[in-house]
């Protein structure tokens, strides 16, 4: 029995792009783990206080406006200064002051704190800088395709 040696090794086209991607994932994957060894992972424990994703206002979970974190609810109290709003999510009455920069709007139209009445359906966001005043309010939100904000009284 004699053994014969192929003189050319061929691989299809194929396999050689399926190698390409498990070399370039598997380098990346080093790279990645190299890079972190000198780089720690950041906490919360370690971000500023205006950082912190609660910081001055709570209540709406993971739903996000503009990248800042908003507030659904209901309002319990509006002035032309402040609102509070109750949370749908908590029940935490959160506090808001209005300034004259806070766009309101009620299902897409301009409107103001004088459209906004105790009991009403709003999302509100605060600022980017000063968390403790609204930079929107949206009365009677909408959520992808109409739908209602929610807990609030289906439409019939």
């Amino acid at each position: 029995m004699e053994i014969t040696i192929p003189k050319k090794f061929k691989i299809s086209p194929k396999l050689g792009v399926i190698i390409f991607i498990v070399i370039v994932a598997g380098l990346s994957f080093w790279g990645g783990r190299w890079y972190q060894k000198d780089h720690p992972a950041i906490s919360t424990s370690t971000l500023p206080q205006s950082a912190t994703p609660t910081s001055g206002f709570s209540g709406m979970g993971r739903r996000r406006f503009g990248g800042r974190r908003g507030i659904i609810g209901t309002v319990t109290a509006i002035s032309p200064t402040s609102i509070s709003v109750q949370s749908s999510a908590t029940g935490t009455v959160t506090t808001l002051s209005i300034a004259t920069s806070t766009q309101i709007t009620n299902n897409g139209q301009t409107a103001a704190t004088t459209d906004i009445q105790v009991g009403s359906k709003v999302a509100v966001v605060p600022d980017t800088t000063t968390t403790s005043q609204a930079a929107r309010i949206l009365i009677n939100p909408t959520f992808g395709a109409g739908a209602p904000a929610p807990n609030s009284p289906p439409a019939y």
